[in-house]
C-alpha cells in the first residue's frame, strides 16, 4: 500500500534551524544559498516551505531538501513557482536565475488584520492509503462551489507528504501525476470544504491558490529537478 505522512501545522516558537519539512520563516540550506530570482520583477521570490526527503518516505532520496518558492503575483500558478534542490552527498545546478543570499522574503501570516512573517514546523502521521486507480483520483465532480470539496476518497485528501495525489483540472491526469519518472512529494489540500471566514481551511499562511486551488510538488527520480503544480478551476 502507499506510504503517506498527513501534515499538522505547529506554530513554532523559536526559529527552526534544521533542515526539517516546515513552512515559512527561512530556508535551512544543506548547500550554497540559492535564492531564485522573479524573473518578471528581477526580485527575489517567496520563500514557501522546505520539504526534506527522508528515506522511510522517499527510499533512495539522498537526504535531500527541496525548497519552495513563488512570485510575489498572484494567484499563484504553476508558472509563478520554482523549486531548488539540494542534496547532503552532491551539487545540484539549480534551473533558474538565483542569487547567493541567506535569508530574503517569506510567506505571511494574517493575525487581527496584521501581517506577521511567521514560521509552522509540522507534525506527521504516517498512514498505509488503500490504492486508488489514477483515473478515480479526478476529482472534480466532487466540488460544489457552495461546500468545498466533499472527497470520496479521504484517505488520499488533506495535506501530506508522498502518497497519491488528487487531482481537479482536467479528466486526464497532468504529466506529473501519471509519469512514473516523478515522485509526489506534498499535497497542500483541504480534507474536506475548502473555505473558514473567507481564507483556505488547511493552512495558516496566506497563499493565493486561485479558485478552490490545490497545490503539489513532484521531484524527478533522479533527485535533480522538482516542481510544483497548481490545479484551480
Amino acid at each position: 500500500m502507499p506510504k503517506s505522512a498527513k501534515i499538522s501545522f505547529v506554530l513554532a516558537d523559536a526559529q527552526v534551524q534544521q533542515p526539517v519539512t516546515k513552512f515559512g520563516g527561512q530556508p535551512v540550506w544543506i548547500g550554497a544559498p540559492t535564492w531564485p530570482i522573479d524573473d518578471e520583477f528581477g526580485e527575489q521570490m517567496i520563500f514557501v516551505a522546505q520539504f526534506a526527503l527522508t528515506p522511510d518516505l522517499f527510499p533512495g532520496s539522498k537526504e535531500s531538501v527541496v525548497y519552495l518558492f513563488v512570485a510575489a503575483s498572484e494567484p499563484v500558478t504553476t508558472d509563478t513557482t520554482t523549486c531548488i534542490v539540494q542534496s547532503a552527498h552532491a551539487a545540484i545546478p539549480a534551473t533558474c536565475k538565483t542569487t547567493p543570499e541567506l535569508t530574503g522574503p517569506s510567506v505571511i501570516t494574517l493575525r487581527d488584520e496584521v501581517e506577521e512573517q511567521l514560521e509552522y514546523a509540522v507534525t506527521l502521521q504516517t498512514v498505509d492509503e488503500p490504492t486508488v486507480a489514477l483515473a478515480d483520483r479526478f476529482t472534480k465532480s466532487e466540488l460544489s462551489l457552495k461546500d468545498g470539496y466533499q472527497f470520496r476518497h479521504t484517505a488520499l485528501a488533506g495535506c501530506k507528504l508522498a502518497g497519491q495525489p488528487i487531482y481537479v483540472e482536467q479528466q486526464q491526469a497532468p504529466e506529473y501525476f501519471r509519469n512514473p519518472d516523478w515522485v509526489h512529494i506534498c499535497q497542500l489540500a483541504p480534507d474536506h470544504g475548502y473555505f473558514a471566514q473567507f481564507q483556505p481551511n488547511f493552512y495558516p499562511f496566506v497563499l493565493e491558490l486561485g479558485e478552490y486551488g490545490l497545490l503539489n510538488v513532484f521531484i524527478n527520480t533522479d533527485g535533480t529537478r522538482a516542481v510544483a503544480y497548481v490545479q484551480s478551476l
